[in-house]
């Protein structure tokens, strides 16, 4: 068992005395990253000492090999109990950890607020950044009515929603997990274009890509973490959904824009992420990182799939249809 599979007993024992936060730098007043350490972070690599039969020759000055900076993550937390704040603080890891392990993907610098007052919440959420953009003002409303809303460097949680209350332990940390990764999304795609995809109109495409594989690779990218420490299935996961949604005429070609993602209902979720693992699948999130480097760099997003997928648009939705048709086996 993997140290990090080890501590999930502990992150959901009934009482959680601790929980370690790899992958979780602290931040110093107002959000100001915490000085690096005293020798900058930088680890000297002496050579080896010359044979005692060979005359010594001039050796180079040893070259410092910089250590990356972890990211910069902290917590506020208003009225949890030590065990809720546990999960979150353990969801962040479970994602950390993961993107780290697979893709080498260092996680964003963020700051998760986490509050089981709505008005609170609500009152938080206008301070920051993500307050300034479009649809701030229903913040209140669309977060009574989920659990989590993330955003560029931050994530909400809202533990008072009845879909929190009526969440297990496991299901809590997989939604945290879901919102970081959608924070590395908007960290890969960069700042000036993830804020193009947070205020482009509803009715249109993302220049990020289609709302169904935005929610989808996280959701899948979410589940995959969650399994990695030992938490849950994916196949089991995609067997309930493939069960659900037998028989559905929805298409990802069909959810490209937020509006229609939405209007698809609850099914939207699950069909997101059968598409997302249909066009994952002996693909890891090494290829999800070049796909959204490639928009950061300027690429438009169909080319940027092409790309980093290995097929085009078309032939991926036609390759799903067929998919679909057998029952979403392969």
């Amino acid at each position: 068992m993997s140290g990090l599979s080890r501590r999930v007993v502990v992150a959901l024992a009934p009482v959680v005395l601790a929980v370690s936060t790899l992958g979780c730098g602290r931040a110093g007043p107002a959000g100001e990253p915490t000085p690096p350490p005293a020798d900058g972070g930088v680890t000297v690599v002496a050579s080896a000492s010359p044979r005692p039969s060979v005359t010594p020759r001039p050796t180079a000055t040893p070259r410092p090999t910089a250590t990356p900076r972890p990211p910069q993550v902290r917590f506020q937390f208003s009225g949890l109990p030590p065990d809720e704040q546990a999960l979150v603080r353990f969801g962040v890891e479970i994602g950390g950890a993961y993107v780290a392990s697979v893709a080498g993907v260092r996680g964003p610098d963020l700051t998760v607020y986490a509050s089981s007052n709505v008005a609170a919440l609500a009152a938080v959420f206008s301070l920051t950044p993500a307050g300034q953009l479009p649809g701030a003002a229903d913040f209140g409303r669309r977060i009574q009515y989920g659990v989590a809303e993330a955003n560029i460097g931050a994530v909400f949680v809202y533990t008072g929603a009845p879909l929190w209350r009526s969440f297990t332990s496991v299901q809590r940390v997989r939604a945290v997990v879901h919102e970081y990764m959608h924070t590395v999304q908007f960290d890969l795609l960069g700042r000036d274009q993830a804020l193009k995809d947070l205020t482009t109109p509803s009715v249109r495409v993302r220049p990020g890509g289609p709302t169904w594989l935005f929610e989808g690779v996280a959701d899948l990218l979410s589940w995959r973490a969650m399994e990695a420490a030992g938490l849950t299935s994916l196949e089991a996961q995609l067997e309930e959904q493939r069960q659900a949604l037998a028989g559905s005429d929805l298409s990802p070609r069909h959810m490209e824009t937020y509006i229609d993602y939405i209007s698809s209902g609850p099914a939207a979720i699950g069909m997101a992420l059968l598409a997302a693992d249909y066009l994952l699948r002996g693909r890891d999130a090494g290829d999800v990182a070049r796909y959204y480097g490639a928009v950061h760099d300027g690429a438009d997003w169909p080319v940027a799939f092409s790309s980093a997928f290995g097929e085009d648009v078309a032939g991926f939705y036609d390759g799903f249809d067929e998919y679909q048709r057998n029952g979403y086996r392969y």
